[in-house]
């Protein structure tokens, strides 16, 4: 096997070591996205072939995703692994766009940053859909520069079916089609554009539908708050705060990165210090010998980011590293251009000198980004990364089976944990239990206990008020405090003969 084809699988691997390193752990808690996922899963696993868009979210991801879980199982690990293996589908789809656009040397350096970088690595760890974007994106992109450059109509065909996938995934890939179209047009294809277009008439017309069939949500609902009205875009407020996002958005790779803690470390830039400045070098580069190429990147860019942008999004929402995913390949495709152009310079006074350059650059990044993920990154999620509901499961699960399973509150912890369907859908034995995730259903009284045995009943640990309640009711309970890293996480309430199991701590 010669190195045209090692390098891309060597990179690819780093990329799943990267990946699944302790990925049951970091992140650890199952959140309300996972549970959507779940949920939609679940519909096409029962046979109902669900086709809509839950808030923000399409179809197409759930169905790519839907046979790992038939095969592994639906369980947490299983849903982060399928997002990892979307990921590495992406990672590879850039390298071949990348390709298209400039050479085999530079594609190679696109698809190692897309397998190291922050920005695709937290994205993939999350077990959640928006990582599906990059994949997407640089799928386009690849099929419109193939047939800019072979005019082939099966590469026609297949470009307007990848784009029309855009229709159904989120709202930030709605203008896939567009910029197919556009890459089309500034590529000269003036034809094939119109052709794209006629061939994007029966997606739409589907797209169409599925916003019929959903119209709140598309017009008052999780999507349409983020459309400005016609009145809206009429007032200077609107278009002031429309040039500010545009100037946020810009900054975020640089300057000031989205401040959820949940896929970034808060404020941090999107790239790392040595991608930015070769990103910058990229440019400076582009603008000196392929200039069309350039305007049709950043045009594109700009295309892809605009929903992100808009002036009916709260400002801390802005910049935002999801809505902004589908720029990714194209941020990779001019970082590398300007880190393999450096060492094409370099190479002309000596190569010992861009060999040694190229490996200190290499192992900048990688040590860069996965200090970010696995040292700054953790301390910001949610209790320090204590997966409350994690923990509280694998406490459950040494039980007894048929043990009834109660819970006296939930979400006392940072940022909503634990939150029901997180403890629910991590239980080995589920039936029987489902008045977990009933919306409000939390026992508070003595007859809210059914007297079916064994029980057990968790509680927060500043509910002192709950907990002493329970040892009025049930004297003969066993009342235990359960501990992660030094911290109380819950006081479990045991009803019962059974011999309670150790807690299990985190490792």
């Amino acid at each position: 096997m010669n190195n045209k084809k090692i390098l891309p699988i060597i990179v690819l691997a780093i990329y799943f070591v990267i990946g699944l390193w302790k990925l049951n752990d970091l992140p650890g808690e199952w959140y309300g996205d996972i549970s959507n996922v779940h949920e939609y899963v679940l519909e096409i696993l029962n046979g109902l072939w669900p086709w809509y868009f839950f808030q923000s979210t399409g179809p197409i991801y759930h169905y790519l995703v839907t046979p790992v879980i038939l095969l592994l199982g639906s369980n947490y690990w299983q849903y982060k692994f399928s997002s990892v293996l979307v990921g590495g589908m992406g990672v590879v789809m850039t390298y071949l766009a990348v390709k298209e656009l400039a050479d085999r040397k530079t594609a190679l350096w696109a698809m190692f940053l897309a397998a190291v970088s922050f920005w695709t690595i937290v994205w993939a760890r999350t077990g959640n859909s928006q990582i599906i974007i990059l994949f997407l994106t640089a799928n386009v992109i690849f099929w419109a520069e193939k047939y800019a450059k072979t005019r082939k109509p099966a590469h026609l065909a297949v470009g307007a079916l990848s784009a029309s996938l855009g229709l159904f995934e989120y709202p930030q890939t709605f203008v896939l089609p567009l910029l197919w179209l556009w890459w089309l047009v500034s590529r000269k294809q003036i034809k094939g554009g119109l052709w794209g277009t006629l061939l994007l008439i029966l997606p739409s017309l589907l797209f169409a539908k599925v916003i019929l069939s959903n119209l709140d949500n598309f017009t008052t609902g999780y999507v349409g708050d983020k459309v400005p009205s016609i009145s809206q875009l009429l007032t200077q407020q609107t278009r002031q705060r429309f040039i500010e996002n545009i100037k946020k958005t810009a900054l975020m790779m640089h300057y000031k990165g989205e401040g959820i803690f949940r896929v970034n470390v808060p404020g941090d830039p999107h790239i790392d210090r040595i991608s930015g400045i070769f990103f910058l070098l990229g440019i400076l580069y582009l603008l000196k010998t392929n200039r069309p190429l350039l305007v049709r990147a950043t045009a594109a860019m700009f295309l892809l980011a605009l929903p992100s942008m808009s002036p009916a999004i709260p400002p801390g929402e802005i910049p935002n590293s999801g809505r902004t995913m589908g720029i990714v390949p194209l941020v990779y495709f001019l970082t590398a251009t300007g880190i393999s152009e450096s060492f094409n310079y370099l190479k002309r006074y000596s190569k010992k000198t861009a060999g040694v350059a190229a490996g200190i650059v290499l192992t900048g990044i990688i040590l860069l980004n996965l200090y970010k993920y696995f040292v700054l990154y953790p301390p910001g999620l949610p209790d320090q990364n204590r997966a409350y509901a994690k923990i509280m499961a694998e406490y459950v699960n040494t039980l007894p089976g048929h043990t009834s399973v109660y819970l006296s509150s939930c979400c006392w912890g940072n940022w909503g944990q634990p939150e029901p369907k997180a403890l629910f859908y991590r239980l080995n034995e589920q039936d029987g239990r489902e008045n977990l995730i009933n919306a409000g259903v939390f026992a508070r009284s003595c007859d809210d206990i059914k007297p079916q045995r064994p029980a057990i009943i968790l509680n927060s640990p500043q509910d002192l008020e709950a907990i002493e309640n329970w040892r009025n009711c049930f004297p003969r309970g066993e009342v235990k405090t359960h501990e992660a890293g030094g911290k109380q996480v819950f006081v479990s309430v045991f009803l019962g003969q059974d011999k309670i199991p150790e807690s299990k701590q985190p490792q």
